[in-house]
Parts: C-alpha cells; sequence; structure tokens
C-alpha cells in the first residue's frame, strides 16, 4: 500500500473496517453530516472551513476522531452523546473516564449524558435542543 506521502507499507491481509450504518436522527436535514464516506469526509472539510465551532454528535470510535481532529485544526468542538463518558459502553468506567478528561484537556467540550431531541437554525448557526444554549 502506498500512501500519499509516498511511503509504503506491506502487510499480508488488510481489514477496512468502516463500521455499520450511522443510527439516523428524526430531524434535522443537510445540516448534519452523517460520517461514512469519502464523500462524507469532503463535505465536512468544506463545511469546516468557514465555521469556528463545530457540535459532533456521537462519543464512539468516529465521532472522538472526528472531535479530536477538527480541534487539532483550530476548531471550537462540543462532543455530544448520552453516555455517562466517552466510550462508556466498551470501555471499562476508569479508562472511559480518563478518555472524558483526556479530551477535556485538549479542548473539546464534553456534554455527556444529553440527548439530541432536535435542531433550531437561527440565522446561519444551528442549536442543539436539550444540550447547551452555545452555538455550533
Amino acid at each position: 500500500m502506498v500512501c500519499e506521502n509516498r511511503e509504503t507499507y506491506s502487510y499480508e491481509k488488510l481489514l477496512l473496517a468502516t463500521g455499520v450504518r450511522p443510527n439516523r436522527l428524526p430531524f434535522g436535514d443537510d445540516s448534519i453530516i452523517y460520517f461514512r464516506t469519502l464523500s462524507d469526509y469532503r463535505n465536512l472539510r468544506a463545511l469546516s472551513e468557514n465555521a469556528k465551532r463545530i457540535a459532533v454528535i456521537g462519543g464512539g470510535f468516529i465521532g472522538t476522531e472526528i472531535a479530536a481532529a477538527l480541534t487539532m485544526n483550530g476548531k471550537e468542538v462540543a462532543m455530544i452523546f448520552p453516555g455517562e463518558s466517552i466510550g462508556d459502553r466498551i470501555f471499562p468506567r476508569d479508562l472511559s473516564q480518563f478518555i472524558n478528561q483526556f479530551y477535556k484537556q485538549k479542548r473539546v467540550e464534553v456534554l455527556s449524558g444529553e440527548k439530541i431531541i432536535g435542531l433550531e437554525k437561527k440565522r446561519q448557526s444551528v442549536h442543539g435542543e436539550d444540550c447547551s444554549s452555545k452555538k455550533y
């Protein structure tokens, strides 16, 4: 396999695991990107060019990676999910809470224990109802 930087990696078998279909919310329109494909990446990249604040709904692997990447690119990010802490369904409690604190230290606003019940557009921003008064 040859990467963009021309580095070559060899392997005997390759597994590309992108996960299952994302859970669709019963509301929202083009304000929500359900991240799974290269097209989704390009869409997020284009939308994030002019955005200062971005909300990531979900605290699983993909959500945490997107939150980390956006933060590293200078965006203010809130990660919103219903669990007690990041990865609380798959990691032991101590590890899950450590990850929560790690993301907070890296300037990700972690809004755990929150459930998005709707979106409301106000001018050029979208507000998540029932999670925070901040604009994303």
